[in-house]
C-alpha cells in the first residue's frame, strides 16, 4: 500500500437464517447537516433533503410560498421532489397580511 493511501473494504455477511447483513453504515441512519443560504442568511439544517421538508422546518409548511433555488423558480407541485444540496442559495417569499 502506498503511504497515505487508505483502502476501505465492504464486508457483507449472511447470518444463520440466511438474511443478508451489511456491515457498512446506512447513510439514511446518520444525521447530515446541510448549510443553505436563505434570503441572504446562512443557516444549517440537519436531515433536510427536499424543499417541502425545509419549508416545514422553518414554519412555512401550511402557507403559500414561492421558492427560488440557485436562480431557478421551483414550481409548487415540485416541492416534494426538488432536492436541496449543501451550499444552495434560496429565496423564499410568502404572503404576509397586515394593514
Amino acid at each position: 500500500m502506498i503511504s497515505g493511501e487508505t483502502k476501505f473494504y465492504l464486508i457483507s455477511l449472511y447470518n444463520i437464517t440466511g438474511k443478508f447483513i451489511n456491515s457498512a453504515p446506512n447513510p439514511a441512519d446518520s444525521e447530515i447537516n446541510m448549510q443553505l443560504l436563505i434570503n441572504g442568511e446562512t443557516k444549517e439544517f440537519p436531515n433536510i433533503r427536499f424543499v417541502r421538508e425545509l419549508l416545514r422546518e422553518i414554519g412555512l409548511a401550511n402557507r403559500p410560498a414561492a421558492v427560488e433555488r440557485n436562480g431557478t423558480v421551483i414550481p409548487h407541485k415540485s416541492f416534494d421532489t426538488a432536492e436541496l444540496a449543501d451550499g444552495d442559495s434560496l429565496e423564499i417569499v410568502t404572503l404576509v397580511g397586515g394593514g
